[in-house]
């Protein structure tokens, strides 16, 4: 039963991740999920169409945050500041419809999209030289609303993919922060 305001209800009445896991695994093959996109039936969580029509991350873009810019060079935003990070490799721009795909899929309403998600994220990465795998770490009032991390199934997916070492312990989030959904690129 959900909230007068469509919230889902209190992680204590829901399935634990892995098995829902199981459960969303179970249905998909017993009932396979329409398109994300189109709604077509019976195919993989996007069909080939609709694939090919996504904002796919192929032209020049910064190499520290993945924006377009011009010849693939730093954008100004990275070039007068130096973000906390090294580089960005993405699969696609954050725009229609893969935002709406990710935040289903952050929200625990689209779990099909998982292994079409690994398999487009391991061809992104499968050159790396990676030691060890840290996935964003979510607050636990998070994690208890979800139910589970995504960032944490994506990498648990790669790092038996291609051998990595995964330790989702190893960093913590101590503080709560909002939403990401509900800030601007800025925030």
């Amino acid at each position: 039963m959900s909230s007068p305001t469509g919230a889902l209800p209190p992680s204590r009445h829901r399935l634990p991740s892995a098995w829902r896991r199981v459960v969303g695994d179970v249905l998909s093959r017993a009932w396979p999920q329409p398109c994300f996109v189109c709604g077509e039936r019976g195919g993989p969580p996007v069909c080939r169409r609709c694939e090919d029509a996504l904002p796919w991350l192929l032209g020049a873009h910064c190499p520290v945050c993945a924006l377009p810019t011009p010849a693939g060079q730093r954008c100004g935003q990275c070039s007068r500041k130096q973000p906390a990070f090294d580089a960005t490799l993405a699969v696609f721009a954050y725009d229609y419809p893969v935002r709406e795909m990710l935040l289903r899929f952050k929200n625990g309403g689209a779990f099909e999209l998982q292994p079409w998600l690994l398999e487009l994220l391991g061809a992104r990465v499968a050159e790396l030289q990676c030691d060890l795998l840290l996935p964003v770490p979510l607050h636990a009032r998070r994690i208890a609303q979800r139910g589970f991390n995504p960032a944490h199934e994506l990498a648990r997916g790669l790092a038996a993919q291609f051998g990595w070492q995964l330790d989702p312990a190893a960093v913590v989030r101590d503080i709560d922060t909002p939403h990401q959904a509900g800030l601007r690129l800025g925030e």
